[in-house]
């Protein structure tokens, strides 16, 4: 089990808009992975996040709450990830893990985002790259500009 820092970070902002702690079971501490195979890790990983959220909320609107509100542990977890909100999830839609892996691959190939890992990017996602505990791991999203011919 190796334990990652992710971050997510647009350019053009000075604070990352995410960071989580995230823990991958798949992979061995200390150990050399393709990021290809760490991008699916993630991505499987964000994908059953999902749709435990949208379980939850399914269940919780059965339960016919009238009145929905955030406690002050709620809020100060929300806070540390960047966005404090009641979770409301209008994607209703399930989420095809395949696709979303594939498309998290294609949009690196594309040059979508960057990837670093301990501060050092990562050029092919096929290159092997040394996965140490608690490793920082940083998405670099880019961000298109308007008027744009894509």
């Amino acid at each position: 089990m190796t334990d990652l820092t992710i971050q997510v970070k647009q350019i053009g902002r000075k604070r990352p808009i995410v960071t989580k702690e995230l823990k991958i079971d798949s992979i061995a501490t200390d150990s050399k992975i393709k990021l290809r195979d760490l991008i699916t890790e993630i991505v499987k990983i964000e994908v059953k996040q999902f749709q435990n959220r949208q379980k939850n909320q399914i269940n919780e609107n059965n339960i016919n709450n009238i009145l929905n509100y955030l406690s002050p542990e709620e809020i100060e977890d929300k806070a540390e990830t960047g966005k404090v909100a009641i979770d409301s999830i209008k994607n209703k839609k399930e989420v095809d893990l395949d696709e979303a892996i594939s498309a998290a691959i294609l949009a690196f190939e594309d040059g979508i985002y960057f990837v670093f890992i301990d501060g050092e990017k990562i050029e092919n996602i096929d290159d092997l790259i040394q996965v140490k505990n608690e490793s920082k791991l940083m998405f670099l999203r880019l961000t298109m500009l308007a008027g744009g011919i894509f």
